[in-house]
């Protein structure tokens, strides 16, 4: 009964928010949870291509852990979720979308740096740079230190990819963060980019949405860009 009725209480505060927002030229509103690496890395193109010809539509983007994304699907407080293919996603409808790999990103001279891949186990003796407290990749690899019984040894927490870079550069710690933004820094700043051995390095992105065909025609046309992305990054890889 109390999922029942809050699903009730949150349609009808969705449904008085977009009137208003229909009074003012708004005909539409999507709300995506992702995850960092989705929401830093792969999102931004895709949506400003959406928002361009749809002046009438609204995004609410937030980011979440995974597993809170699923649950937020689930019970109908977001329309789209994408989130890392490692979490259980039962009930929901699921759609391949990117993959990325979390990288060790320290300065050129570092200890690590020398002898390729290593482990997660294996960085812990060391200070790191991390991404605010409310960052999914955060919780992510404190919930990870965590099960190996260790505290992460945070030295400095800062607000983004680049500042954790440049932090890296200047040896205050070591970072672990996607391949694809640490690849776009390293071309202008001196770091070193070394391949994690765990297995959850490699994050293979899925969205998930409750029922497409339930979608409003709007979201569902977000959902094409998604799968269009998609499928231009795999012909990228393959050309």
């Amino acid at each position: 009964l109390l999922h029942h009725a809050r699903q009730v209480l949150n349609q009808l505060e969705n449904l008085r928010g977009d009137l208003q927002e229909y009074a003012h030229g708004i005909k539409g509103h999507v709300r995506i949870l992702a995850n960092t690496t989705a929401m830093t890395e792969f999102l931004p193109n895709v949506l400003s291509h959406f928002l361009s010809t749809r002046p009438d539509i609204n995004i609410d983007l937030r980011e979440r852990l995974s597993s809170d994304i699923v649950r937020a699907v689930s019970e109908g407080t977001t329309d789209i979720g994408i989130v890392a293919g490692t979490v259980r996603t039962e009930g929901l409808h699921v759609t391949p979308y990117r993959s990325d790999r979390l990288v060790l990103v320290t300065g050129p001279d570092h200890i690590l740096a020398q002898n390729g891949p290593v482990s997660f186990a294996d960085t812990l003796e060391y200070d790191f740079i991390g991404l605010h407290e409310g960052s999914a990749i955060h919780s992510f690899l404190a919930n990870v230190a965590s099960e190996l019984r260790v505290t992460l040894r945070l030295r400095i927490q800062v607000s983004g990819f680049e500042t954790v870079c440049r932090m890296a550069e200047a040896n205050i710690g070591i970072a672990i963060l996607p391949e694809s933004a640490a690849r776009r820094y390293s071309r202008h700043m001196a770091i070193k980019i070394t391949r994690l051995s765990d297995l959850w390095a490699i994050r293979n992105l899925v969205t998930c949405v409750q029922d497409p065909e339930m979608l409003p025609t709007f979201a569902r046309e977000l959902m094409t860009c998604l799968e269009l992305d998609r499928d231009e990054h795999l012909a990228f890889d393959r050309a």
